[in-house]
């Protein structure tokens, strides 16, 4: 498990990334991509890979996570090593019950490996 935030600051603006991996990380992120049509080949359940959660944010502290207005864009990444998938998701914006309910799942595991992992702190 690994938890990373990284601020980007610019005078008074500081935007931070808070970067989740882990193995249940990687199964609900392959669980939201399989729910597009053009992704399922590479994200089905036994496909082997790696998973990464990137929260954009205005929001310093990743513990604990709430959902909140902070939050602007999650960025799912997964990788099998041969393709890779970089997904931009903006939560508001979902209105498929599929996708809700996969990005409710995950959201849940973000929550759950923050709580369990320490975060790295590296300002850029």
């Amino acid at each position: 498990m690994k938890v990373l935030s990284i601020e980007f600051s610019h005078g008074p603006v500081s935007i931070y990334a808070h970067s989740i991996e882990s193995e249940i990380v990687t199964i609900h992120v392959k669980e939201f991509l399989s729910t597009f049509h053009h992704f399922r080949n590479i994200t089905h359940e036994l496909s082997p890979g790696i998973g990464r959660v990137t929260i954009c944010s205005t929001d310093s502290s990743v513990a604990p996570f709430e959902f909140s207005d902070k939050i602007g864009t999650l960025h799912l990444h997964f990788s099998n090593g041969h393709n890779s998938i970089d997904q931009d998701v903006i939560i508001s914006s979902l209105q498929n019950p599929e996708k809700k309910i996969a990005i409710v799942r995950l959201l849940n595991t973000i929550r759950n490996v923050i709580r369990l992992s320490e975060p790295e702190f590296v300002s850029a």
